[in-house]
């Protein structure tokens, strides 16, 4: 009896969440990182087809690694893809769609890793028969970089939920790709309504993320901002009306706690959109207050605050590149 073929897993995406899922999934699973161009830092590529990636492990309780990751280019991959995680920022995902779909099988799973709401929506309307996943974690992954290299960081340990979007994606398991996550030592749960975490997750990130950019600092100091204070209890109600409409009912009190929570737990965290300010890159917060802002406008719900946070980040924030 033949053993079957291991699966064709590629990573579209080599961002802080991209690397941190391709440091681990490389230990377990053949892997091949989707990018456009060969990488250009020098410490970085490792020869034709291989990249290092230099990574360092959880809270530096291990040593630096240096792993030797393949690489290829779209019009190089031979084969149809039997699993591609898309780890893009969320305004980069229908234009990632594109570069791939000419490799996309018929069973091709896709696996959506955004912050924030509204690409996950996008890309159903535009594979409406594809099999789409969505997965959200409150795993810390950091980049820094230097001239020469790149370092990406485990910032943290967190969960992963991950489970269907799509019809498509319901009529087949999705727990081989969580046991992946579990047996590369992501603690990763499947989530039947993923869209219900999707909401509980852009909540706290849009009582986090604005502050930490406008603040310019870590979670854990935007608790006792004056900008924080005056505005979480409005924007609590805000994001209950609308997770609330959308089919998930929280309440203010409990948006409020569950933010403050996670600030704290995450105090020496630099949020992902303060990444983006530093780096002088665009932010994602269109997908994050700008989202809850346009959701809650177009079904007459109170959006004042996300708005406001919208456009002050959009303010400080550079355009995309």
């Amino acid at each position: 009896m033949t053993e079957s073929a291991p699966p064709r897993l590629y990573i579209l995406g080599l961002g802080a969440i991209g690397g941190l899922l391709a440091a681990h999934l490389c230990k377990v699973l053949p892997l091949t990182l989707i990018l456009r161009k060969p990488p250009t830092l020098a410490d970085e590529n490792a020869g034709e087809g291989t990249l290092n990636l230099c990574w360092q492990p959880l809270n530096g309780k291990r040593p630096r690694e240096m792993l030797e990751l393949k690489w290829s280019t779209v019009d190089a991959i031979a084969h149809p893809i039997d699993t591609l995680f898309i780890t893009t920022k969320s305004y980069q995902v229908e234009s990632a769609i594109e570069q791939v779909r000419a490799i996309l099988a018929e069973d091709t799973r896709i696996v959506m890793m955004q912050n924030g709401l509204g690409s996950q929506h996008r890309l159903m309307e535009q594979l409406p028969k594809k099999q789409i996943y969505a997965a959200t974690t409150t795993e810390g992954a950091n980049i820094r970089e230097t001239a020469n290299r790149r370092l990406w960081l485990h910032a943290g340990k967190g969960k992963t939920h991950l489970g269907p979007l799509t019809n498509a994606a319901k009529q087949r398991s999705c727990t081989d790709i969580v046991s992946w996550l579990n047996n590369a030592g992501l603690d990763c749960e499947f989530a039947g309504n993923i869209m219900q975490a999707l909401w509980n997750k852009l909540c706290i990130n849009c009582g986090i993320n604005p502050f930490t950019a406008l603040l310019n600092c870590p979670n854990g100091r935007i608790i006792e901002a004056e900008l924080f204070r005056s505005k979480i209890a409005a924007l609590s109600e805000e994001l209950a009306f609308a997770s609330s409409h959308a089919g998930f009912p929280q309440q203010s009190a409990q948006i409020e706690r569950q933010i403050r929570q996670v600030a704290e737990k995450t105090a020496e965290n630099i949020s992902s959109m303060l990444q983006d300010i530093r780096a002088g890159r665009k932010t994602e917060i269109d997908a994050i207050n700008g989202f809850a802002w346009r959701y809650a406008e177009q079904y007459g719900l109170p959006y004042t605050v996300n708005k406001d946070l919208t456009e002050k980040v959009r303010r400080i924030s550079q355009p995309a590149i």
